[in-house]
């Protein structure tokens, strides 16, 4: 029995690490000048998942240790490594950043949530089969916000009459499984394909953006004079990790008896940002050294889409029906809408480079998996300053629009 305890506890990191090689190699694979990249990874999780889990009920004979569900600690500990390790690396352009550009963040954050929250409510009017519970789910989904998720459930036990709670939770669950991975797709496309269907030079966008915000090529030699050992800049990246994932646990006030947390992402990419800009704290050194924390990057974010994928793909699978065709397809038409509102405000009206706006794009759309593919196209850290900029004010219109969701009228 003992063997078999262990068994269940070793494989599931064990096909973590098997669907993280597998997506490694997907992403390889190149038409013309579009790939996968590390996005590839979320691509070989969710076709993995049912072969996941079909074998994790064949090996578990406790039930009480059966993993067909992924543990959320493996999705928590590759994201804060991932946030915390591009936020120390773009940290010392952040105040250039949001000296030129921070009220547009702002504004980003809370339309591109608003636009997407009205397409949510026009597919609960439209479609027979997307219900309000469904339409919430879908549209935290479709923005692939664990916090929106958090905020659609308690909304729903707030403002639907109590013998009806378990019906529209369970419609949140449904519609959030189904739309998580069309929203994440629908970011990821959207980052390659904008700037061929728009005629985006991205060489030009980033020499202009170096121009924009001071090119860094003079403080190399000295940079790499400064830069910390490797312990030194693990427990710097330790730290962040820490203190971000506390201060991620915080109830903000918002309105009454209302508040919002900005979550793991939110306080790991805050606390990162901060330190990463003070560079020292007494002893400690949070100066990036760019050779390891670039590493630690890219293998943590193939974990990070390994796992989701992995977790929401069995349930992805086994919910697909005629009626969740619908549903899926209002996702899809959700996550564009809001990328697409996004960048038309972003790029005609602000006049944003495309560096920051790709990162504030994603920030709006509090997509994880998004900013690591705009960090591949980009070839830079840079964009993850448009999204620590951008995600706050997005959580917040999330949860403020959410709730909107179940309030409004059913013409």
């Amino acid at each position: 029995m003992k063997d078999v305890s262990l068994l269940t506890q070793i494989y599931p990191i064990a096909f973590i690490l098997f669907a993280a090689l597998i997506g490694a190699l997907i992403g390889k694979v190149r038409f013309k000048d579009f790939s996968l990249g590390e996005s590839g990874a979320l691509v070989s999780g969710i076709f993995l998942a049912p072969l996941f889990q079909k074998v994790a009920k064949y090996i578990s004979l406790d039930i009480r240790n059966n993993p067909s569900t992924i543990s959320g600690w493996y999705l928590q500990i590759s994201l804060m490594l991932f946030i915390a390790s591009v936020g120390l690396l773009a940290a010392k352009k952040l105040k250039a950043v949001l000296k030129q550009h921070g009220v547009k963040f702002a504004i980003l954050g809370i339309v591109i949530t608003f636009a997407g929250a009205l397409a949510s409510y026009a597919a609960f009017l439209a479609l027979d089969s997307v219900d309000r519970g469904h339409a919430a789910g879908v549209y935290v989904g479709a923005l692939t916000s664990s916090p929106g998720l958090a905020s659609a459930l308690e909304t729903a036990a707030e403002a639907i009459p109590k013998g009806s709670i378990n019906a529209y939770t369970s419609e949140v669950g449904l519609g959030y499984a189904l739309s998580y991975p069309i929203g994440v797709f629908a970011v990821i496309l959207s980052i390659k394909l904008l700037p061929m269907l728009f005629k985006i030079n991205i060489k030009r966008e980033i020499n202009a953006y170096k121009s924009e915000v001071g090119n860094e090529e003079t403080h190399k030699s000295h940079d790499a004079a400064q830069s910390p050992s490797t312990i030194t800049s693990s427990l710097g990246l330790a730290t962040c990790c820490l203190l971000g994932y506390m201060l991620g646990k915080i109830n903000i006030p918002l309105c009454g008896t209302n508040f919002f947390k900005l979550g793991t992402t939110g306080g790991v990419l805050l606390t990162s940002l901060f330190l990463g800009y003070k560079g020292n704290i007494y002893s400690l050194s949070f100066h990036a050294n760019e050779k390891l924390l670039t590493k630690i990057r890219s293998l943590s974010l193939l974990f990070f889409l390994a796992t989701v994928g992995l977790k929401y793909g069995g349930t992805f699978f086994g919910s697909l029906d005629s009626g969740a065709l619908a549903i899926l397809l209002a996702s899809l038409l959700i996550g564009l809408i809001s990328i697409t509102t996004g960048f038309l405000l972003g790029r005609y009206l602000f006049k944003m480079n495309w560096v920051l706006l790709v990162g504030a794009i994603c920030g709006g759309m509090t997509s994880t998996p998004g900013l690591g593919a705009s960090l591949e196209a980009i070839r830079s850290n840079d964009p993850v300053l448009g999204y620590g900029a951008t995600y706050p004010f997005a959580l917040l219109g999330m949860v403020l629009f959410t709730k909107l969701i179940f309030r409004l009228p059913a013409l």
